[in-house]
């Protein structure tokens, strides 16, 4: 094999190989026969893969009464490989835990099963999930018309990844395991505290008997409703802040943009904001922005903006519609006939109303802010450590880094 791969040269002693050399099963999945009810067989499909592991929010479920091969159940070390469709395809997720019952993937994901005996399944999973290879399978291997692109089994199979000795391969796959893990329990941390600020407003507020008796107040009457458009077109600015739907679906967390990539207007996002979707209300987008003050910040219009006076009555917006009985008012009010276009309008979104007592709302703004402010800094070491994972990848693989005093660090750690 040629000693170049797509992060330049090999460090001596190291291999290039095709997948199929080091796998023992490269396969799509199945077709399955989807159900509404979740006592059917969970299957994995495209947009459960995403930040190098499995979504569980988008699970479907198959029918249980149709036979699937037993070979398209996942199983841990497994890495699964987005396969069909523009802008997913070469995305990736490794299985680090058996699932909690027995899962098979769709037939736009291909499953890549290592070799366990010559090669570390983290390792392989690393390198496939990094941007270079995601790239290349997405931009490269990849063929077919306009949005209907796929990655081929036979492509996938023939494509050559760095092989170094099983050794280097454990160690590169444990450095990578530690800062997998960290995003995971950050990830974990967040989804605590927003249960925890859900459970403090129920108790504090919502079943407070002075806020019972209060008069009821729609939600219009306590936030800014009218936001500022930005033209990309008319304006001066050359980056921005942009928090998009598929930066949300990634990982709410917005994204920097060039102005010139952006075709239509948006809305201004301002200090003391919650972002909520009015689209498909049945997944629940409820955004709290983590605000540059150094560029302009703008959503999309998908978005509608809840815009407080202070932090807050932020927060106090922030749970009325992180709470379930929003998500709930929202979904018996969309317009729309099909779930892909149901929608809610942003006067109806802007109506829902509560009881409101202003000293108990500001007073559990108070409780609430720490915790709000903690979830934008967890949000953030996540975009940090992911930025890591996508230097040392390289570095680790062209031998830049020395991996021998790296070893010997970890183990006197």
């Amino acid at each position: 094999m040629e000693n170049k791969t797509l992060f330049g040269e090999l460090p001596l002693g190291w291999k290039h190989v095709a997948l199929s050399d080091i796998t023992t099963f490269i396969s799509r999945g199945r077709q399955p026969k989807y159900i509404a009810s979740v006592e059917g067989i969970p299957v994995i499909n495209q947009k459960m893969i995403r930040n190098f592991t499995i979504d569980y929010r988008y699970v479907k479920y198959n029918d249980a009464k149709k036979n699937i091969n037993k070979s398209v159940f996942i199983k841990i070390g497994d890495t699964l490989v987005n396969s069909t469709g523009v802008g997913t395809v070469g995305r990736s997720a490794y299985i680090s835990i058996d699932p909690m019952r027995p899962t098979f993937v769709d037939s736009h994901v291909t499953i890549v099963r290592p070799d366990t005996a010559i090669v570390d399944p983290k390792f392989m999973s690393v390198v496939l999930s990094s941007d270079v290879y995601s790239n290349y399978m997405g931009s490269t291997l990849a063929q077919g018309s306009t949005g209907q692109v796929e990655l081929s089994r036979q492509k996938l199979s023939k494509m050559c990844i760095p092989f170094p000795p099983l050794n280097t391969q454990r160690l590169i796959g444990t450095i990578f395991d530690l800062i997998d893990q960290k995003i995971k329990l950050n990830h974990q941390i967040n989804k605590n505290l927003l249960k925890l600020i859900n459970n403090i407003y129920l108790r504090e507020y919502f079943a407070n008997p002075q806020v019972a008796l209060a008069d009821h107040v729609a939600l219009s009457d306590l936030i800014q409703t009218k936001t500022k458009t930005f033209n990309p077109k008319k304006t001066s600015e050359t980056l921005v802040n942009h928090f998009s739907m598929p930066a949300f679906d990634e990982d709410q967390y917005p994204i920097i943009d060039k102005v010139t990539s952006i075709k239509s207007n948006k809305n201004i996002v301002e200090p003391f904001s919650v972002l909520v979707s009015k689209m498909n209300p049945q997944v629940k987008r409820v955004w709290l922005p983590n605000i540059s003050d150094k560029i302009l910040n703008v959503a999309s219009t998908e978005f509608l903006t809840f815009t407080a006076d202070s932090a807050e009555m932020q927060a106090f917006i922030f749970a009325i519609v992180n709470n379930k009985s929003y998500k709930q008012f929202l979904m018996s009010n969309t317009t729309g006939s099909t779930n892909s276009r149901q929608r809610v309008l942003p006067r109806v979104a802007y109506s829902f109303e509560i009881a409101f007592n202003r000293i108990k709302a500001e007073r559990l703004g108070e409780l609430l802010v720490p915790f709000l402010e903690k979830i934008k800094l967890t949000k953030s070491e996540i975009q940090r450590l992911k930025k890591l994972r996508a230097l040392l990848l390289p570095k680790l693989l062209s031998g830049s880094i020395n991996l021998s005093s790296m070893e010997e660090a970890m183990k006197n750690a």
